[in-house]
């Protein structure tokens, strides 16, 4: 997966007009965990696969900091709930006027 981001967005930098490359990413994940060690995605993070593995030479690190990726998990697109509240006319306290 790493790769294909590097892949995509330093292709997608060196050849701005080209619409075949992307720097953009959404990574859905199937829970919080696996979200969370996704993190070595993001060219910022200090334990980045890009640098540390040396998927690509360092001088195109720097390209690669342009992606956009997001890493979520697959709950922020459930609906949510909706729960209707009752509509009752609250009564004055007895001796209250």
């Amino acid at each position: 997966m790493a790769m294909l981001i590097a892949w995509q967005t330093i292709n997608a930098v060196r050849r701005p007009n080209s619409k075949t490359f992307t720097r953009g990413f959404l990574i859905v994940a199937p829970g919080l965990t696996i979200r969370d060690r996704l993190r070595v995605l993001q060219p910022n993070d200090p334990a980045s696969y890009y640098a540390n593995r040396e998927l690509i030479p360092s001088d195109m690190l720097g390209d690669l900091e342009r992606a956009k990726i997001v890493i979520t998990n697959y709950h922020s697109f459930k609906l949510r709930e909706r729960l209707e509240l009752s509509r009752r006319r609250s009564r004055p306290a007895p001796g209250a006027r």
